[in-house]
């Protein structure tokens, strides 16, 4: 990924590992996923002058083109957030994006990822389907991860207690775990660290598939939506 704001012209590089810190050394890109919902790019690196770059699409992808997008940038001294678009290639790997945060300033970037056949986008038959968005926050830092998955090996909906279940989805770079009950036990595991809460509050929707939860684990607290059909 390539990022150019202010002063800063900086380039980040990394692999989009199962075992990564999201709070360290991270990536993901929804271009390396199986199955597409709301599309997220994101990099971190500990070292450099940028340690934080995220695009995280509005909505749900339904072609390659433009969507807005939210822009997040984090330096060791600054916090930049934007909004904009982001513009996908037709591989749904590729893409730029642009955005301006309040004061006006010009965040631009351009981003691929690698290593990965092209994903499908989710269409209107996929069942079960399951879509949850997460922000982490720990001090000034905030992380969004995704998932989106169809494979009813490992996806379950409104099975006894649990209300949704992404069990063993290693999709590469983002959430690869996910349970959430009804007794508001929640635990999410991104990258290779796990969020155990026993008590998350549960918003359940009336339409019974869909809510909110929130949730902290020691100095991170997490929100997050989800959609369980």
């Amino acid at each position: 990924m390539t990022v150019r704001l202010g002063g800063i012209d900086h380039s980040l590089d990394s692999d989009a590992l199962e075992d990564g810190d999201p709070f360290g050394d991270f990536a993901a890109c929804s271009g390396l996923r199986d199955l597409i919902g709301n599309y997220t790019v994101a990099i971190g690196s500990e070292d450099g002058d940028i340690e934080w770059v995220s695009v995280t699409s509005t909505s749900r992808i339904e072609s390659s083109g433009i969507v807005d997008a939210d822009i997040r940038v984090e330096t060791a001294s600054d916090r930049i957030d934007a909004s904009g678009t982001l513009t996908l290639e037709s591989s749904l790997q590729a893409g730029t994006f642009v955005g301006f945060d309040d004061a006006g300033d010009r965040v631009v970037g351009s981003f691929r990822c690698d290593g990965a056949s092209s994903p499908d986008l989710i269409g209107p038959d996929t069942e079960p389907l399951l879509e949850v968005v997460v922000l982490l926050r720990r001090g000034t830092s905030q992380r969004v991860v995704t998932l989106a998955g169809d494979d009813p090996a490992v996806i379950a909906c409104a099975d006894g207690d649990m209300i949704a279940r992404a069990d063993g989805d290693r999709s590469i770079g983002a959430i690869t775990r996910f349970e959430l009950s009804t007794t508001g036990a929640l635990l999410l595991t991104v990258g290779a660290i796990d969020y155990d809460a026993e008590r998350a509050d549960v918003h359940q929707n009336a339409d019974g598939d869909s809510g909110s939860f929130d949730a902290a684990v020691g100095d991170v607290t997490i929100d997050g939506a989800y959609s369980c059909t």
